[in-house]
């Protein structure tokens, strides 16, 4: 487990790069890879959940795993949030409104983005049960 948090940690610490290029490539790289970390980070807080209905006990190896990625959940949160993401995203649909890049068009742009605030969703509503949960066993 500890590589695999070691792996999170290095390609999260990667994310960082990729949101300071205004790159167009680049910036769709970030948002696959902001998708799959939410997706993986979700899975963790899910089984801890999960965990917590089912043997109602604070302290056990899911919900650990869960407070040992704290740093790599709040990577992504800060990146999801960060002005840099939110005006390299906007600049990329500018430049696909003027025709100046053909690798991918409008709607697979906004295809790709509701995914990943689909997938920020389920992280946050994973954590506010996991949240509820712990104040409440």
């Amino acid at each position: 487990m500890v590589c695999s948090t070691g792996f999170a940690d290095t390609k999260y610490s990667d994310l960082l790069k990729l949101n300071k290029s205004d790159d167009p490539k680049k910036v769709i790289e970030l948002i696959e890879k902001l998708t799959l970390g939410f997706e993986i980070e979700t899975s963790f807080i899910e089984d801890c959940a999960s965990h917590l209905k089912i043997f109602k006990e604070k302290s056990n190896d899911k919900c650990a795993k869960v407070l040992n990625r704290g740093d790599s959940m709040d990577r992504l949160l800060n990146i999801f949030g960060s002005s840099e993401f939110k005006t390299n995203v906007l600049n990329l649909s500018k430049q696909i409104d003027n025709n100046s890049i053909d690798f991918i068009n409008g709607n697979e742009l906004m295809s790709k983005f509701e995914i990943l605030i689909e997938k920020h969703d389920q992280f946050s509503d994973g954590t506010k049960t996991v949240s509820f949960l712990m104040q409440n066993l």
